[in-house]
């Protein structure tokens, strides 16, 4: 690869072990080592940007090493991974769940734990929920200064908060959402397809140009959605031809194909951008300084950009 290739094209991804905030000392330091390395590394390469670790409330060391690097780093970007659902409220309602389901007399312990009260859980130094993935990034953020090459890279499951904690993440700067195998469900036809909901939200991130990335089965590995690429015709029903049935057999050996389809689908779904919409583009999430319009003579372009203004 040359070097447009990999600052354009590439994202790097730091070690998933790392735990700049372990309790331990020695872990901790050797964290600190290794999350410097492999930055330092990627500035090196000139990486487009880095995924890092998903981070702790009150990760304050974390933090401080990333600010340090936001401030050193003159291309590459860093992204934080950050699940919608906090995996141990989403493991205490897994549980929930299979003691539902479970005879009375096989009822478990895992019966006293709450998921309602992990969510309302409140950590007394920082006055945030313990819980909420949302908190601890913008916790991050807030340590950071909410520098612009920060931003979020969100990991969408099987299960979502709730509708007002979801809309919190529209005003975020996300920029990439990792949607994991199970978070599909099977159709009639037994194609992939995602619930609702899910359709919404991933919708809402295709409309702000987000990345998705399919979370591929039997390892690390990532397939980033290309919109442009060719989506078949699952429609019409009729008796396979040999060349189709050989191709029915390469998606069974390779079920991540039908998925990344079904995602080519929801986004050609997307209407056209309007004219409108594209006026207010480069003003999105940013907010403009007050003009006087009736004090200087402006020049007619500016009057012109102000009549495109919808509000006014």
């Amino acid at each position: 690869l040359n070097s447009s290739q990999w600052s354009s094209q590439i994202v790097g991804k730091t070690s998933p072990w790392i735990d700049a905030d372990s309790p331990s000392d020695a872990y901790r330091r050797d964290s600190e080592a290794a999350l410097r390395q492999e930055l330092s590394w990627a500035a090196h390469l000139s990486l487009h940007a880095v995924l890092l670790p998903p981070p702790k409330l009150g990760a304050a060391n974390y933090a401080r090493i990333v600010n340090q690097f936001l401030g050193a780093l003159s291309h590459t970007a860093l992204w934080v991974r950050v699940p919608l659902v906090d995996p141990a409220v989403d493991a205490a309602e897994a549980r929930g769940m299979d003691t539902m389901d479970a005879d009375a007399g096989d009822a478990s312990s895992d019966r006293s734990i709450d998921p309602d009260s992990l969510t309302s859980e409140v950590d007394p130094h920082t006055r945030r929920r313990t819980h909420d993935p949302f908190e601890a990034w913008a916790n991050l953020r807030a340590m950071c200064e909410g520098h612009p090459q920060l931003g979020v890279c969100l990991q969408l499951g099987p299960t979502l908060p709730p509708p007002p904690e979801l809309e919190r993440w529209i005003g975020e700067p996300v920029r990439a959402v990792v949607v994991s195998n199970d978070a599909f469900t099977s159709n009639k036809r037994g194609f992939p397809v995602l619930p609702k909901r899910h359709q919404e939200f991933v919708t809402s991130m295709l409309r702000r140009n987000v990345q998705v990335v399919i979370r591929a089965s039997g390892g690390d590995g990532d397939l980033v959605l290309n919109p442009k690429g060719d989506l078949g015709d699952d429609t019409a029903v009729h008796e396979p031809t040999p060349a189709e049935a050989a191709a029915a057999e390469d998606d069974k050996a390779d079920p991540t194909r039908r998925r990344w389809e079904y995602l080519v689908y929801l986004f050609r779904k997307i209407p056209q951008t309007t004219e409108q919409e594209l006026v207010e583009a480069g003003y999105r999430d940013y907010l403009q300084a007050p003009l006087q319009p009736l004090m200087d003579n402006l020049e007619s372009a500016t009057y012109e950009t102000f009549e495109k203004d919808a509000s006014k």
